[in-house]
């Protein structure tokens, strides 16, 4: 005994000098042993706190037979499952083996370390021999993560009976894990930054949000389901009741629906569709477009889609619904824009038996999927139902090609579709599938459900797609979720390949980072991310750069609730490029349109959409990360018309923002603070006494630091007339400064040669 733990002491000291090697268990080290001898197969459930390496293990096995012995199982994450299904094997099966009577310590090393770097694994232990018996404390511990309904509660230890019942035990197995673990950055790239932003976070169910620039003035704006939200400069201003809007819709969205060059507001009501008409001045004045009839309700939407189906420059409307009440399913609807904000219902164009429209919707969008100017229709539907793939003919009529494309099948049939995103994240300039979706692992093993998964194109001329579930894929590195939702694509890193972020149903279930490498598969880095293990995160999310720095940030939910702002912090100086498309011989806001830059001898490939997922309205402004090219060689513009208008735009530089206008003009879209400043922000915020200011210069800057109240009317001078070097800038500001401050909200202003930079700071006395 002696002698193991000199050797564990000695392994784990020269390790800790190139890692931080830690024990991770989950019993209290010198309770007595109890002993569960009569369940063949004793499982341990460990929730992995960070990332890291497992290099060996330590096993408690009792029994009064020196000889007793049984097998240790490692199996990987189940996708929030209480007890592994799938089996995932990490590392060949490993005979434990005593020497000597009563309980023994048994050190596990492992052939090779194994990688996790997601939440939970399992140590799967049976085939008891000799009287073996496995330790576990006498500790009863209340449950580690409450699901209730959704998933049953978690404990540390379960046991299984001969015939596979399966029941919990309140304790925990003796059983340690030698891990090494990650070094994380400290803080996250991803700040939350919900109460700064000044958007309500409340108790409203996560029915989703839009963005858009409704007053073209540079600063995408935001609709969180009934509330309007002006974006004044990074921070939020709910100007709902100013603009004349009203109502409690079940969906809501940005969309140009009298082509005039303004975005319009569609709320979809409980018995009616209403468009509030941009005026120009941020006000809106509604018009009924379309109400219910008899058995007609808009109760139970869960996804819409603009676009304009019939190249008219007018975009249209697809509504989808999954219940009222479950699981009875309910219609969707397609209707068209009749250019007077009014809209005609066409919905027998897709379902012209209404028998057949009766699937349980639960995400939509519109993509020029084969590139002909005609956009078409991805329609996710749950319940084991078949997805919708609905080719736009050009005629106001459409195929359905899920079957041709071999697109949502099984052995079985098909699978629970949550979400949906399409986007070229390959660069090899054809639109890919990103297909959440939902899949207990009993059935996945029965039944072949299939988890999330990426369908790439073939591109021209037959748009065909490869599943690439299983390996060798692109998804090995995609792991099995029992309860995703939505995804969305952006660039989070600005290095040229897009990432996605995916959230999850269900309580004690993660949410998702994945980045994409070089060689376009993906790899799992939600801690680097985000801050802490952040679950339960509801239906979708979406991307937007809301504070203007050239950075995609993030909108999501938690418990089910919306929302949850992240303001991006990632650091380094990759370089982007972010795009507004302005059409003249298809709708003004070029829904369907695309964007293919051409820089450091990248081809890069965006899509204009709006209507993604479960009811998120992402941003028309197109976002692109260059890495570290310099420069840009050229844009080529695919207006959406049929046949497709191709135009390519020169002179265009890194690190901006620019409106182009079909026949050639390029208006330059605001000042980026990525001239001066890769990042700005102050911590701890809130605060109550003295408060740290972080910046990173890209070149030498002078600079001016106040305090201002939010009416800007009071200043306090913190700094003035102070060189600093290009790099790192971190500044303590006292409590001195902040004595003389009541409790409330604030404004940090860093002038950087004449460059004003804001962020909102709240004092709590």
């Amino acid at each position: 005994m002696k002698k193991l733990l000199v050797f564990l002491f000695i392994s784990v000291l020269s390790a800790s000098a190139f890692a931080a090697v830690d024990t991770l268990r989950h019993y209290t080290p010198g309770t007595p042993s109890i002993y569960f001898q009569t369940y063949p197969v004793q499982i341990a459930r460990f929730m992995l706190p960070q990332p890291g390496n497992i290099q060996s293990l330590i096993v408690a096995l009792g029994g009064d037979n020196p000889s007793g012995s049984a097998t240790l199982h490692l199996y990987g994450h189940e996708g929030g499952n209480i007890v592994p299904e799938l089996k995932l094997e990490l590392t060949s099966p490993i005979a434990l083996q005593k020497t000597m009577v009563g309980d023994e310590m048994l050190l596990v090393t492992l052939p090779a370390s194994v990688h996790l770097d997601n939440n939970q694994f399992f140590v799967w232990i049976d085939n008891f021999q000799n009287g073996a018996k496995l330790a576990s404390d006498d500790v009863d511990y209340p449950p580690f993560c409450l699901a209730g309904s959704s998933g049953g509660d978690f404990y540390y230890e379960y046991l299984e009976t001969s015939s596979g019942s399966l029941t919990y035990k309140p304790n925990a197995f003796k059983i340690d894990v030698i891990i090494d673990y990650e070094t994380l950055p400290s803080p996250s790239y991803f700040e939350d930054y919900t109460v700064a932003s000044g958007i309500l976070s409340d108790a409203y169910s996560n029915r989703g949000a839009s963005v858009g620039d409704f007053n073209n003035d540079g600063w995408d704006d935001f609709i969180r389901r009934n509330l309007l939200y002006k974006n004044d400069h990074g921070t939020f201003i709910d100007i709902t009741a100013s603009a004349g809007i009203s109502g409690n819709p079940y969906a809501s969205a940005f969309a140009d629906m009298n082509n005039d060059g303004l975005l319009d507001i569609v709320y979809v009501l409980i018995d009616s569709i209403i468009i509030y008409r941009n005026n120009g001045d941020e006000t809106f004045t509604p018009f009924t477009a379309a109400t219910s009839g008899a058995n007609l309700g808009y109760d139970g939407t869960q996804t819409f889609s603009v676009a304009d189906i019939n190249n008219d420059k007018y975009p249209d409307l697809f509504i989808g619904r999954l219940w009222k009440t479950y699981p009875t399913a309910l219609p969707n609807y397609l209707y068209l824009n009749n250019k007077d904000f009014t809209l005609t219902d066409i919905t027998t164009t897709l379902y012209p038996d209404p028998a057949q429209n009766l699937r349980r919707t639960r995400a939509s969008q519109f993509v020029d999927y084969n590139d002909d100017g005609f956009v078409d229709l991805y329609v996710t539907n749950y319940y084991l139902e078949r997805d919708e793939f609905w080719q736009n003919n050009g005629n106001l009529s459409f195929t359905n090609i899920i079957a041709a494309k071999g697109i949502d099948s099984n052995a079985t049939g098909s699978n629970h579709g949550t979400g949906v995103a399409w986007a070229d994240y390959d660069n090899d300039g054809d639109m890919d599938l990103l297909l959440p979706q939902f899949a207990h692992p009993a059935y996945a093993v029965l039944y072949d459900h299939r988890g999330t998964t990426i369908y790439k194109s073939s591109g021209s001329p037959d748009y065909n797609f490869t599943d690439l579930i299983g390996p060798p894929s692109l998804d090995d590195d995609i792991e099995f979720e029992e309860t995703h939702a939505g995804a969305v694509f952006g660039d989070v890193n600005n290095d040229g390949l897009l990432d996605f972020y995916i959230t999850n149903f269900y309580n004690c279930r993660y949410s998702d980072f994945y980045i994409q490498k070089p060689d376009h598969r993906f790899e799992l880095k939600t801690q680097y991310y985000l801050p802490g293990q952040y679950y339960n995160t509801g239906e979708d999310a979406l991307m937007f750069d809301f504070n203007n720095d050239g950075k995609l940030d993030l909108i999501t939910g938690q418990f089910n609730k919306f929302f949850t702002m992240f303001k991006n912090n990632f650091p380094g100086n990759n370089n982007f490029l972010k795009l507004l498309l302005r059409s003249t011989g298809g709708n003004t806001y070029a829904l369907g349109g695309r964007a293919i830059v051409y820089s450091g001898g990248q081809q890069l490939t965006r899509e204009v959409y709006t209507g993604r997922g479960a009811r998120m309205g992402d941003p028309y402004t197109l976002h692109f990360g260059l890495g570290t090219s310099a420069s840009i060689d050229s844009v080529i513009v695919k207006w959406p018309v049929n046949p497709p208008v191709y135009e390519t735009f020169k002179g265009l530089e890194v690190n901006r923002a620019y409106t182009l206008f079909e026949g050639g003009q390029i208006i330059i879209t605001g000042q980026q603070e990525k001239e001066i400043l890769s990042s700005f922000k102050v911590f701890p915020n809130p605060v109550k006494n003295q408060v740290t200011v972080s910046a990173s210069l890209n070149k030498e800057s002078e600079i001016e630091l106040f305090i201002r109240n939010i009416t800007g009317s009071e200043s306090i001078q913190i700094l003035q007339g102070v060189k600093a070097q290009a790099g790192p800038f971190l500044y303590k500001i006292s409590e001195q400064h902040l004595e003389h401050l009541v409790s409330g909200v604030y404004i940090i202003c860093l002038k950087t040669d004449g460059q004003e930079h804001f962020e909102k700071l709240i004092l709590m006395k």
